[in-house]
This record gives C-alpha cells, sequence and structure tokens, in this order.
C-alpha cells in the first residue's frame, strides 16, 4: 500500500541502548581487591607471628599501634585498588586518566610494599 509523502512512517528507527556492563567487570575488582586485602594481611600476619609484646605497657602500645597502622594502610591500598578499577571501567573516562589512575595506584602499592618490607624488619629488631 503506497503512503503519502505528508503521513509519517508508522515506526521510527530502532533505539540503540547503550551496552550494559557485564556482571563479571562489576565483580573483578570486588574480588581483585579482597584477594590483595587478603594477601598484605597474611604477609604482615607472618612477620608479626614472632612478635611478642613487651612487659612494658608504653612499649606495648606503640607495638599494638604499629600492628594497626600496617593492617588500616593493607586496607586503604586495597580499597584505593578497587576504587581505581571501578573508575577505570568507567565508559566516559578517557585514557590518559585511565592510565594514570592505574599509574598512581601501581606506585602507592609498590611503595607500600617496599616501605612495608624496610619499616617492618626494623621494627622487629628494635622491638624484642
Amino acid at each position: 500500500m503506497p503512503t503519502s509523502p505528508d503521513v509519517p512512517p508508522m515506526y521510527g528507527p530502532p533505539y540503540m541502548m547503550p551496552p550494559r556492563p557485564a556482571r563479571l567487570t562489576r565483580f573483578v575488582p570486588f574480588l581483585l581487591g579482597l584477594l590483595l586485602l587478603a594477601a598484605l594481611l597474611c604477609l604482615h600476619a607472618s612477620i608479626f607471628v614472632g612478635v611478642t609484646l613487651s612487659t612494658d605497657s608504653t612499649a606495648a602500645a606503640r607495638q599494638v599501634l604499629a600492628i594497626a597502622f600496617f593492617v588500616l594502610m593493607d586496607v586503604v591500598v586495597s580499597f584505593l585498588f578497587i576504587f581505581a578499577f571501578f573508575f577505570a571501567m568507567r565508559p566516559d573516562t578517557t585514557e590518559a586518566t585511565r592510565r594514570g589512575v592505574f599509574l598512581i595506584t601501581s606506585v602507592l602499592l609498590l611503595g607500600w610494599l617496599i616501605a612495608m618490607s624496610g619499616v617492618l624488619f626494623s621494627f622487629i629488631r628494635f622491638f624484642p
């Protein structure tokens, strides 16, 4: 049946929906961040197992504060890793921003591992 040029078509072009992110890309940053947290906590636990608390109350308090500092820094580094992954997976993020976020995160993680190894071994020697 021919239509006249004055009559608009019954249906327009199909609306293109943006692709939804896969469920795996939502789950992977959490999994990697939790695995990183578990690995860092296991590393610190293996180093702190041989450390006994001192009989002096101020030295024992310092030891507990140092252990809490290392645990909280592990949590901060792993959550920074998770947020960097989520930020980099956003579709509106440019490639340069993505690289910068990953560079900052990797430098912080490597810096924390290097600084932590030197500080922990001196910590163990300082507190018998």
